[in-house]
């Protein structure tokens, strides 16, 4: 299995933390999903940043995500 780091170099992404806020895995964490193995916080296209799938099972959790979210 590969590290975050290992996963975010292949990525490509320079403009990241690895540290997710508290408030955005505990709101998905009550939905039933485990962000932090699968996600970091890229600041590579958006102000103030927002969460990057690292793994194909985050991408899959972040279009799953999508259908929560109230427009």
């Amino acid at each position: 299995m590969k590290t975050k780091g290992e996963l975010v170099k292949e990525l490509g992404l320079e403009n990241f933390d690895y540290a997710l806020p508290q408030g955005w895995v505990n709101y998905w964490a009550e939905r039933g999903f485990d962000t932090v193995p699968h996600f970091v916080w890229s600041y590579e296209h958006l102000a103030g940043g927002g969460p990057y799938p690292i793994t194909p099972t985050g991408l899959q959790m972040l279009m799953q995500m999508a259908l929560f979210v109230k427009y």
